[in-house]
């Protein structure tokens, strides 16, 4: 009993015959039965006390994920992005998950074969992860600006010249975009890039052509539009800059640049030196005479658009120009002696034109001296474009001295920023002012001036605005509110044309006499950029809170348009009305303690 195998006992039993009589007796086979149940104890005890081998477990293999994203973008560059793709995707959210390379190399796999969302989604966390990563910017650009993403894909590609200041794939890519879809100041803040990086680039061309429309459209605007309340003229500024990037020998754009930048004197001196080598140039007779024009020189820009005249066989554009820039002119019976040489030209002695007096407000500083209290210094200026300020509608306010109804009617219309160039966008007659300002508010671009001239981004939107603005100036306040409204909603993302849009609905309400509509107009166009308002816009406000008779509120606008970028005569000019508003304003609180 207990021995597991009967051969162990035969085999220990040939040992225990000790008769040797070839039998076992059965205490021979008991003692041999002894000893085999012995050994197998003392196998089983030595089996127990040596472990066992654990079974060998498989090593997992190491995970090079640079080896894996060179892999990857090799089979890109074969036209294998399906095979790029499952190359990487195992790997993306274990070993790679903080990878920018795989995350980039697999958003390109997914942008080739058109999964763009999954794709955007990549490359954004890859940019995350490493956001100095210049090409990335651009790639997750394109495939945002091939989903209709246009914003973001603008903003991608600045990001790419942020972290790279010389890429200018990225900056024509923004140029080319911002162009396509009518957004004038990106597209000129791209070109701005553009040169940056490189002065001579192709784009410059086209950038001072677009500057100096955008300048003249608002000369234009100012020649012709007398409606509009005075501003303070960007054009200039514009011109300046093209100036600053187009070269400085001379050509008629250079001289054209001149002129709008008010450098008179010296676009007279430009065009006189073409002339000089090219006489016989229709263009540069008729450029000279422009200049000479602004300059004041009326009669003899009159010789020159007559010369020009006879040298193309068309009417003369002085019966024109002449008369829209000085109608006092008298006309001379007598036939006007066209100039032929540069020496006659020089020897006309240029007319004194001085500018017209400013306002005449002694007397009723003097009615009003003891009682105005002057917290700012005066620095005395006239008015903003040297012409008679129109005179506001009355206060509606019953008052009871002379010097209070005076003060009342000086205070000035607004200085509303002139109609500049707009975009290329569908018709949506539907008006939201808080949407529109609100999304205005979210898009990314300063002022860029808009020009009714501008032939470089332009459609039917841009004459409804254009129509606006002539409606204004023909007294036709209502419609030019409906031509706004019809422009307003397709410059969604173009902040900067919304800012225009709303502030001329404001001059258009302040002529109907609705004040509070025309400070809803002013205050929407604030909230677009707050951090950049500017003082005429402060000041426009101002002018409707004090025809509203609130007059603590329009101190405040006045106040704070002073050091937002006004004139010494625009400044002037907001002190004084802060000091008639306290005179008014004392007038009021003085009536209700009556009361």
């Amino acid at each position: 009993a207990g021995i597991d195998d009967p051969e162990d006992l035969l085999q220990e039993a040939v040992h225990h015959d000790h008769d040797q009589d070839a039998s076992l007796s059965a205490e021979e086979l008991k003692s041999a039965a002894e000893v085999v149940v012995a050994q197998q104890e003392i196998i089983r005890e030595t089996t127990s006390e040596v472990p066992e081998a654990p079974e060998p477990v498989p090593e997992e293999p190491v995970v090079d994920i640079d080896s894996l994203v060179e892999q990857a973008t090799g089979h890109i560059k074969d036209g294998d992005a399906k095979g790029a793709l499952a190359l990487l995707k195992p790997h993306l959210k274990t070993v790679g998950a903080q990878h920018a390379g795989a995350w980039r190399v697999a958003g390109g796999a997914m942008a080739r074969l058109d999964l763009d969302n999954h794709a955007i989604a990549a490359m954004t966390h890859a940019q995350n992860l490493e956001s100095t990563h210049a090409p990335g910017w651009f790639n997750l650009g394109s495939v945002q600006q091939r989903s209709d993403m246009i914003q973001e894909a603008i903003n991608s590609y600045k990001r790419a010249i942020e972290a790279d200041s010389g890429y200018a794939k990225a900056a024509e890519k923004w140029a080319e975009l911002a162009k396509e879809k009518g957004m004038i100041e990106s597209y000129l803040d791209a070109c701005r890039a553009l040169l940056a990086m490189d002065s001579t680039h192709a784009i410059r061309i086209e950038f001072t052509e677009l500057l100096l429309q955008l300048a003249q459209g608002e000369s234009d605007v100012m020649d012709h539009v007398s409606g509009l309340p005075p501003t303070l003229p960007a054009g200039p500024d514009m011109a300046k800059e093209a100036l600053n990037v187009m070269d400085d020998a001379a050509s008629p754009m250079r001289a054209k640049a001149l002129s709008l930048s008010l450098q008179h004197s010296d676009a007279v001196l430009m065009w006189k030196t073409l002339i000089q080598h090219e006489p016989e140039m229709a263009e540069h007779w008729t450029g000279l005479a422009r200049s000479l024009e602004q300059a004041g020189d009326l009669e003899t820009a009159q010789k020159c658009h007559a010369k020009a005249a006879a040298m193309t066989g068309e009417p003369s554009e002085s019966q024109q120009s002449t008369a829209s820039t000085a109608a006092s002119v008298p006309t001379e019976a007598a036939p006007v002696a066209h100039p032929t040489t540069m020496e006659e030209i020089a020897a006309t002695p240029p007319p004194a034109n001085p500018a017209p007096p400013p306002p005449d407000y002694v007397l009723e500083a003097q009615q009003m001296q003891t009682q105005a209290p002057l917290d700012q210094t005066d620095t005395g200026v006239v008015d903003l474009n040297n012409r008679p300020t129109p005179a506001t509608s009355p206060v509606e306010m019953e008052h009871e001295a002379t010097a209070q109804n005076q003060a009342a009617a000086l205070l000035l219309t607004p200085m509303e920023p002139l109609p500049q160039v707009a975009t290329e966008q569908v018709v949506r007659p539907e008006v939201d002012l808080a949407k529109a300002a609100l999304d205005a508010a979210q898009a990314a671009a300063t002022n860029a001036p808009q020009s009714i001239m501008s032939n470089a981004i332009s459609n039917q939107d841009v004459a409804w605005f254009n129509q606006g603005v002539q409606l204004i100036d023909d007294k036709k306040y209502k419609e030019a509110l409906s031509c706004f409204d019809r422009a307003l909603p397709a410059f969604a993302g173009d902040d900067a044309m919304i800012i225009r849009i709303l502030n001329n609905r404001g001059n258009a309400y302040y002529f109907l006499e609705e004040y509070p509509k025309c400070v809803e107009s002013y205050h929407q166009a604030m909230l677009i950029r707050p951090t950049e308002v500017r003082g005429e816009t402060l000041y426009n406000m101002g002018t409707a809170y004090a025809e509203m008779e609130r007059y603590k509120d329009a101190i405040k606008c006045f106040e704070q348009a002073i050091p937002r970028g006004l004139s010494e005569e625009a400044k002037r000019r907001a002190k004084d009305q802060i000091r008639r508003c306290n005179i008014l304003q004392k007038a009021v609180d003085k009536k209700r303690k009556k009361r």
